[in-house]
């Protein structure tokens, strides 16, 4: 992804002022998807075996 002609990377390296807007942003996001995720189990677990990836062409 490019901003402003650079890598977005580039531009938060460069940019301190955008770095923490970008950094805010990506924080409260994960926020808001941890809550929702969190709130679809009522027990307070979540089974770890439906979130544990498989090898690549290997049947769930």
């Amino acid at each position: 992804m490019k901003a402003h002609g650079c890598e977005i990377w580039d531009l938060a390296s460069r940019n301190p002022d955008f770095s923490k807007l970008f950094n805010d942003g990506l924080a409260c996001t994960s926020k808001v998807i941890t809550s929702a995720i969190l709130s679809g189990y009522k027990q307070g677990s979540i089974p770890l075996d439906h979130w544990l990836m498989s090898e690549v062409g290997q049947e769930v």
